[in-house]
């Protein structure tokens, strides 16, 4: 495996992970939008401001990565990352 084979692998590994918290905190975060806050140690909206930037670190290095994880054309990828801005 070259190094560019070694580099897209872990491009692809960290979408997944990225995309991994990335469900978990909706799933959590929709239930404070749903009933109350639950608690937890972020500010309202600390969480996913911190994931957005994440993700636009994670575009910046394999944007390619990020769209086949997340199962979306480049259109649907950018207006999902312009809803997480708000």
């Amino acid at each position: 495996m070259d190094l560019e084979e070694i580099r897209k692998k872990e491009n692809l590994e960290m979408a997944q992970h990225i995309k991994g918290i990335y469900d978990i905190m909706k799933t959590k975060c929709s239930r404070c939008d749903a009933q109350t806050c639950m608690g937890c140690v972020f500010s309202p909206g600390e969480m996913r401001y911190w994931l957005h930037g994440v993700l636009d670190l994670m575009t910046k290095q394999d944007y390619e990565a990020c769209l086949k994880i997340f199962n979306m054309d480049r259109d649907q990828f950018e207006k999902f990352m312009e809803a997480e801005k708000r």
